[in-house]
C-alpha cells in the first residue's frame, strides 16, 4: 500500500468513536427495554399473587359455606314456613331449638313433612337471622321488644340474645369509676363540698350553671347513682362533653340527655316530652340508671321507676351532670345508691 493510499488515523479514530457511540446508544435502549420488561413482569407477578389470594379466599368462603349447608330443614311456625339448616338451628347449645333438632327427639310435622312449632311466626325470622349471624343489631320499640323477649325466652335463647350485664353502682365501681364533680370544668357561681359530691348555687340570678362529673360512666354494663335535692326545679342526666362556660340549662342542646322533675320533661336539645309525674314536695331523691349495653337511660323518683327516657346511647362517652338554676338549689350526689327493686 502506498503511503498516499493509507487511511488517516484520525479517520479511523472517528469511525471507532462513531461505532462506540452507536453501541452505547443500543445498549442504553436495551437497558431501558429490560427495565420496562422487568416492571411489566413484576406487575404481572403481583397481579397473579393477588388473583391467587382472591382464589384462596373464595375457596375458604365456599368451603365454610358448603360445610354449613348440611341438612336443609323446613319449619312451619304458626302456619308460616321457614327454610334453614340443622346447623343453624343447633348453633346455640342448651337452647330449645338445639334440643329439638339434635336428633334426640321425635318432632311433630305437618302434612308436607315440615317440622311444626305452634308459636307466633312474627319474630321467628329475626331469631333465625340471629342464629345465622349473632352480630346483628336488633332494634325495635319498647312494646315490640317485650313481645320479642317472650319469644326469645320460649326458644331458650335469652342468654344468647340478651346477655345479662353486671349492675355497677358508684360504690361497687371504686377503683374503676368514681363519681366526683369537677369544679374546674363546671359553670360559674357554684360551691362544692363533701369531696365534690355536693353542689350549691351561690348567686341567686336565675342563670343556670352546670356541674359535671370528672369521669364518664363505664362504656359497658349498667351504672346507677342517686341525687338528693332541696329544689325540684333542676335538671339531671348525662352529657356527651364538657362545656367551657357551664351555662347549659335544661339540656338545651343535643349533647345533653336530662330530666326536669318540676316540669315533668325529659329534654335533649330543643326536643322535650312529658315524662314522669309531678313533684311539688321537696326534698326528694332522683335515681339515674344508664345501661350502656342496651344504650338506655332511665330515671327513678323516690324509688319509683319512671321508665326509659332515652335510647340509642350505646357507645357514647357520657358524663353525669346536674344543671342548677338558683341559690335555693342544693344537690347532693349519693355514692352508695342502690337500684330500687
Amino acid at each position: 500500500m502506498d503511503q498516499d493510499d493509507a487511511i488517516p488515523f484520525s479517520k479511523v479514530l472517528s469511525s471507532f468513536q462513531s461505532l462506540e457511540s452507536h453501541l452505547f446508544e443500543q445498549l442504553s435502549r436495551i437497558k431501558v427495554q429490560i427495565t420496562n420488561d422487568r416492571k411489566e413482569l413484576d406487575q404481572r407477578i403481583r397481579q397473579l399473587e393477588d388473583d391467587r389470594r382472591k382464589l384462596e379466599e373464595e375457596k375458604r368462603v365456599m368451603k365454610e359455606y358448603v360445610g354449613k349447608v348440611d341438612e336443609i330443614v323446613e319449619i312451619n311456625v304458626g302456619g308460616q314456613r321457614f327454610t334453614t339448616t340443622r346447623t343453624t338451628l343447633t348453633s346455640i347449645k342448651g337452647s330449645m331449638l338445639e334440643s329439638m333438632f339434635s336428633g334426640r327427639w321425635t318432632i311433630q310435622t305437618d302434612k308436607t313433612g315440615a317440622y311444626f312449632i305452634d308459636r307466633d311466626p312474627k319474630f321467628f325470622g329475626l331469631i333465625l337471622n340471629f342464629l345465622r349471624d349473632p352480630s346483628i343489631d336488633i332494634q325495635m320499640d319498647e312494646y315490640q321488644m317485650k313481645l320479642f323477649r317472650k319469644e326469645v325466652e320460649f326458644y331458650g335463647l335469652t342468654d344468647a340474645i340478651f346477655p345479662s350485664t353486671q349492675l355497677t353502682t358508684v360504690e361497687e365501681a371504686k377503683g374503676n369509676w368514681m363519681l366526683e364533680l369537677d369544679p374546674e370544668t363546671c359553670g360559674p357561681d357554684l360551691s362544692f363540698s363533701n369531696n365534690n359530691l355536693c353542689v350549691s348555687k351561690t348567686k341567686n340570678d336565675s342563670v343556670w350553671s352546670m356541674a359535671i362529673s370528672k369521669k364518664p360512666v363505664p362504656l359497658q354494663g349498667k351504672s346507677y347513682w342517686e341525687i338528693s335535692t332541696s329544689n325540684n326545679y333542676v335538671t339531671f342526666g348525662v352529657t356527651t362533653s364538657f362545656v367551657k362556660d357551664g351555662r347549659r340549662a335544661w339540656g338545651v342542646d343535643s349533647n345533653c340527655y336530662g330530666y326536669n322533675p318540676r316540669c315533668q320533661y325529659r329534654v335533649n336539645g330543643k326536643a322535650s316530652a312529658i315524662y314522669g309525674t309531678a313533684q311539688d314536695s321537696v326534698p326528694f331523691k332522683i335515681g339515674v340508671l344508664i345501661d350502656m349495653s342496651e344504650g338506655n337511660l332511665t330515671f327513678y323518683k323516690n324509688n319509683e321507676c319512671l321508665g326509659v327516657a332515652f335510647t340509642g346511647l350505646k357507645g357514647m362517652t357520657l358524663y353525669p351532670f346536674v344543671s342548677v338554676p338558683s341559690a335555693t338549689s342544693k344537690i347532693e350526689f349519693i355514692q352508695d345508691g342502690k337500684l330500687p327493686q
